[in-house]
């Protein structure tokens, strides 16, 4: 299975999309879903109603959008890969990886705030790793300041990654502190604008947001299946992240810098375990897991690579149906 994308091949999108409609071909024949909750932001709470209806009136529509999220998401981790070389060898194989996992657990199957702030939050760590080869750093950092205001908006919890953005600077630049203080600007500007526009248009009183944090157990999922898989994740999370730190020795500063930026965004996705709750968060960690879980799988012998990744297929066949 691995194979077909355990080398750079060009038309490897096609495999992809194959690889993806196997995945989830049962989306099309479920009741379409849309999960609120009450961590979501001011925009995805203004926008779930009409989504709900969305999603009722258009099942096939909404699921092909779902899919489509999805195979973003892929293409832009495989990008991250291939263009800083993660691997040893350029491969396609993340992208494959990332679908794979992503279709263990449900958390990708419906639309959430944090599936939607994935695409985000991947867009934000792509212009961190660029930040060191650019010449116009301070524009970089201002739009890594308005995604991250804009992923506010959609999920509040998004805050924490705040920490991930100033702990990344350090990394691959030196300290600045206006460099700072404009990703703080870019990242208030949109609540600005927001309340700005609610002030002017009808005179209400300025809407407090305000994000707050309670310390819990993690929520686990009803399903027995789900906690396993679950489990098995973590482990495969686990030994995928000691190796790539153990590789990373022998790459590139920048490369080393990037495996060390997906350590952090790991950290603090699990953090959120403590702070929310919900199945949708686990989005957030299985998007760094999938770097990870790509090296383990990519480094492990042809013969056991290919059978974990069947186990992991029918394992996710199994529960997308059951």
């Amino acid at each position: 299975m691995l194979t077909l994308f355990r080398n750079k091949k060009q038309g490897y999108i096609g495999w992809l999309i194959l690889y993806l409609f196997i995945l989830k071909v049962a989306l099309f024949f479920k009741t379409p879903t849309v999960i609120s909750h009450s961590s979501d932001g001011l925009l995805y709470t203004s926008c779930v109603q009409s989504i709900t209806s969305f999603s009722k009136n258009n099942q096939v529509a909404y699921t092909l959008i779902i899919l489509c999220m999805q195979l973003l998401l892929a293409l832009l981790v495989n990008s991250i890969v291939l263009q800083y070389k993660l691997l040893k060898q350029a491969s396609n194989i993340t992208a494959a990886i990332f679908l794979l996992i992503t279709s263990l657990l449900p958390c990708f199957n419906y639309l959430s705030a944090p599936f939607i702030v994935c695409i985000l939050l991947l867009l934000i760590v792509r212009l961190i790793c660029d930040i060191g080869n650019t010449t116009k750093p301070l524009q970089v950092l201002f739009w890594v300041g308005i995604l991250l205001g804009l992923s506010l908006f959609i999920y509040s919890y998004a805050i924490l990654f705040i920490v991930l953005v100033f702990i990344s600077i350090l990394q691959f630049r030196a300290f600045v502190l206006r460099e700072y203080v404009l990703v703080i600007v870019g990242t208030i500007l949109p609540l600005v604008y927001y309340i700005s526009g609610i002030y002017l248009s009808s005179g209400t009183h300025l809407i407090p947001y305000l994000v707050h944090f309670s310390l819990k157990l993690p929520s686990l999922f009803n399903s027995v299946l789900y906690n396993i898989t679950l489990l098995l994740i973590g482990i495969l999370t686990l030994m995928g992240l000691v190796l790539s730190q153990v590789q990373s020795v022998q790459m590139n500063i920048q490369a080393r810098k990037i495996w060390g930026l997906l350590f952090v965004y790991f950290v603090i996705a699990l953090l959120l375990f403590l702070c929310t709750y919900g199945e949708g968060v686990y989005s957030l960690w299985l998007l760094p897991a999938s770097f990870f879980i790509s090296c383990l799988l990519y480094n492990l012998p042809t013969k056991w690579g290919n059978s974990l990744a069947w186990l992991l297929l029918l394992l996710a066949l199994f529960n997308m149906w059951y």
